[in-house]
């Protein structure tokens, strides 16, 4: 997954990246959380979580 995050960061030029998914699957915030996403303390118009991860 880290190698996943480099490749998307140097071919769209971003430095952050931003990913979302629905508050009951903890497994999935245990796992971005591991990789070091944070939360962005907002989720989006369909309820989700919203994660950042600074590159």
């Amino acid at each position: 997954m880290s190698k996943l995050i480099e490749i998307v960061a140097e071919e769209y030029k971003v430095n952050r990246i931003y990913l979302r998914f629905v508050e009951e699957n903890r497994g999935a915030a245990y796992l971005y959380e591991a990789l070091g996403f944070r939360y962005w303390n907002e989720k989006d118009p369909n309820g989700e979580l919203i994660y950042y991860y600074d590159v």
